[in-house]
């Protein structure tokens, strides 16, 4: 998602986002304003492996 931060202020290049991952461009934006929260972890997973990412997720129990 690099290519989206570089140009966050920029609403073309947002637009081109939205359309690459499917999403509109106003989600894009939250994504640019750091509102993950109104993100899923599906959604987000699904946007990174679009992007090219390999998504690995660890999970380990809590110290005693």
């Amino acid at each position: 998602m690099r290519p989206v931060i570089r140009h966050r202020n920029e609403r073309r290049p947002q637009r081109q986002a939205a359309a690459f991952f499917g999403e509109s461009q106003p989600r894009i934006s939250n994504l640019m304003q750091g509102e993950i929260r109104r993100f899923s972890v599906d959604k987000l997973i699904n946007m990174l492996t679009r992007a090219g990412m390999q998504v690995e997720i660890y999970v380990k129990p809590e110290a005693a």
